[in-house]
């Protein structure tokens, strides 16, 4: 929530590096019509990744579920939105599921 909600757009800071290993092979995913799955462990900063990903002009759709508590749902799912990232929500029965 931190990075998504403080970030002033989707230019990244000059204090900033991203390195992306197999930029190559999503980018054909993407030319070749079929879309992507990235998957990322939920530690460290991993909005910085998405931030970073807007940043080189990637589409995002992230899976997000209720957060710590039910009042910061609605504000983490603006902060991304205000970013160009798109969220897709689940419920805690669909995680559930998995």
């Amino acid at each position: 929530m931190f990075a998504s909600g403080a970030w002033p757009g989707t230019a990244l800071p000059g204090w900033c590096t991203f390195d992306f290993e197999g930029r190559e092979e999503l980018d054909r995913a993407l030319a070749a019509g079929k879309g992507a799955i990235l998957v990322t462990a939920h530690v460290g900063s991993w909005e910085l990744g998405a931030l970073s990903l807007r940043a080189l002009g990637y589409d995002l759709h992230v899976v997000a579920g209720v957060q710590m508590t039910r009042f910061l749902t609605d504000a983490v799912k603006d902060a991304k939105q205000r970013l160009g990232i798109q969220v897709v929500w689940t419920t805690e029965e669909q995680v559930d599921k998995l």
